[in-house]
């Protein structure tokens, strides 16, 4: 049975969990909670570790796959670091000034929601890939480099890209197997027609499930049609109309599909 959900409750069943989960990790005396700088840095980055070490990782990483690819010369990467940096400093900022107010303090239940409704967005672009097309570094990286190595980078983002979108196509085929049986032809059949009917999300981390579902709710039932006999076809309209549902959660995350 595929279980059905709006994308309302999608929302506020998360916000409920998280913040029920953290609060338990609390000191708490009667209905009062105190906020740690472990539990900040919980809820703004999934991790215990600080967000400038976290930003920091994901610098090295992206320098490094630049780099690879293309060979940076010293200045080059002297400007990519410098335009990171200044991300970096734009958005610890952000962090700094609600880390002051709320670490060491203590709040009611309806305060603490409150706080994790001002720290999720920060959450988000930590989630989404702090360097992305809004972001300085981005802006620089084309300014930077030769229009051949900035072709070649392209190419491999774009190459990732789809190797990720056909991982998360698999685990959401894995999925519907529990209700959908299939053979390896019908298999691979299914992930050919939903890998060409989408397009890959605009940053891949924990909704990728959501955005494969809401994507699959899009494509036409007859494209189905000839991988599969009456009874299946079934499961996958009652797939199709459960996508239909996370479409607008999807989307309040700040995920669409990737324009090229």
């Amino acid at each position: 049975m595929i279980l059905r959900a709006s994308s309302s409750s999608i929302a506020q069943l998360g916000l409920i969990l998280i913040c029920c989960i953290c609060l338990g990790s609390l000191s708490s005396k009667g209905q009062e909670f105190n906020m740690t700088e472990e539990q900040f840095n919980s809820w703004l980055s999934n991790g215990r570790e600080a967000p400038e070490e976290r930003l920091d990782s994901q610098l090295q990483v992206e320098i490094s796959l630049i780099n690879l690819s293309c060979e940076l010369e010293p200045e080059q990467k002297k400007k990519l670091k410098f335009a990171a940096e200044r991300d970096i400093a734009r958005f610890t900022d952000q962090v700094e000034q609600i880390r002051q107010e709320v670490v060491g303090q203590t709040f009611d239940q309806n305060e603490i929601g409150n706080i994790y409704q001002r720290i999720q967005p920060l959450n988000q672009i930590m989630q989404k890939g702090f360097f992305g097309p809004t972001s300085l570094f981005a802006k620089v990286l084309p300014r930077t480099l030769t229009a051949e190595q900035f072709e070649k980078i392209e190419q491999l983002r774009s190459d990732q890209r789809k190797r990720c979108y056909k991982a998360v196509l698999r685990l959401y085929i894995v999925g519907l197997e529990k209700s959908l049986p299939m053979t390896e032809a019908q298999r691979q059949k299914l992930l050919d027609v939903l890998f060409e009917s989408t397009r890959p999300p605009s940053s891949f981390g924990q909704y990728d499930w959501y955005y494969a579902a809401s994507q699959v709710s899009q494509i036409p039932q007859e494209k189905f049609e000839p991988l599969f006999d009456e009874k299946q076809l079934k499961i996958i309209q009652q797939a199709r109309q459960q996508g239909v549902g996370y479409k607008d959660y999807v989307e309040n995350q700040g995920i669409a599909p990737f324009e090229e």
